[in-house]
């Protein structure tokens, strides 16, 4: 095949969408949606596995003093540093969990005003060691913990992560079933699509095989609309989507969500849209190879 069979093969392939409008419209649409639905859930579960890795990372214990406990912090932090895991430990004192508390409400902070006492607690922050991040670890050091009997409460997140990965698989499988379904009825409609215009074409399909055109030189044109088709509707599927995202963190910020924007929430990373690029292009060739098999057997 050399370039002008090519350039005859793409010009032709565009003159049929162009004589085809609405139900390459409806094709276009499919794939856009179905690409555009995909991607999405993708972005979705994408952002919450680096926001569960960030959690993973930064576990850590809290152990909430007793309001009766006064004085030996010192002491009490060296006693913790002996624990086995445990890599560094820092006070925070009533006054400095209500000042956290209150910068964290930002605006909303007045009402604090009418509260007569501080009620929360002094706390120690306990990071540890990477290995002893897992859930049994982390239960081991709380439980030595408790045994200082200076504690009202010990609190980690590790949990709640492990629940938060349950919760991404589940996602994950809702994510791939719909994804598959709108896929599937993309390449049906593809492949409808292709049919109403072979059908169309059928008497130009036949002059062609009467004068010797090849299998391969027939099909062409057809197989080139599918993968024009496949191309349009993932450009479009992609730019609605990033629309989307950005509306989403515009949304986001306006509801002063701190620490919420474009470095710690990221669009798609390059590779992965180049292969939806590919994977769209390939959806929109298999939809056109499934329908050509007609033009053989007539």
């Amino acid at each position: 095949m050399n370039i002008n069979q090519i350039i005859y093969f793409i010009k032709h392939s565009l003159s049929n969408i162009r004589h085809s409008l609405l139900v390459n419209f409806v094709t276009i649409s499919t794939i856009s949606i179905a690409i555009l639905i995909f991607s999405s859930f993708v972005m979705i579960i994408f952002n919450l596995t680096n926001l569960v890795s960030k959690f993973e990372d930064d576990v850590h214990i809290v152990a909430y003093l007793n309001d009766d406990f006064v004085s030996g912090y010192e002491n009490i932090k060296k006693n913790i540093l002996k624990l086995n895991g445990v890599n560094r430990v820092r006070y925070r004192s009533k006054e400095q969990a209500l000042a956290i508390f209150k910068s964290s409400l930002g605006k909303n902070d007045r009402f604090l005003d009418d509260i007569p006492h501080n009620p929360l607690p002094a706390s120690f922050e306990i990071r540890l060691e990477n290995d002893f991040k897992s859930k049994a670890k982390l239960k081991g050091i709380a439980s030595a913990l408790k045994t200082m009997r200076i504690f009202d409460d010990i609190s980690f997140g590790q949990e709640w992560i492990e629940h938060f990965h349950n919760f991404l698989n589940i996602l994950k499988v809702i994510g791939t079933a719909i994804g598959a379904g709108f896929l599937f009825a993309a390449v049906f409609i593809i492949s409808n699509t292709i049919k109403l215009t072979i059908y169309a074409r059928r008497d130009e399909i036949e002059i062609l095989k009467l004068v010797g055109a090849t299998d391969g030189f027939i099909k062409a044109p057809f197989l080139i609309e599918g993968i024009i088709q496949g191309f349009l509707g993932a450009i479009i599927s992609i730019a609605a989507l990033y629309v989307l995202y950005l509306m989403f963190l515009a949304k986001i910020q306006a509801l002063s969500f701190v620490g919420i924007n474009s470095t710690n929430m990221p669009f798609l990373p390059p590779k992965f849209l180049a292969l939806v690029l590919l994977f769209s292009v390939l959806l929109g060739m298999v939809g056109s190879a499934m329908s050509l098999g007609e033009i053989i057997k007539g």
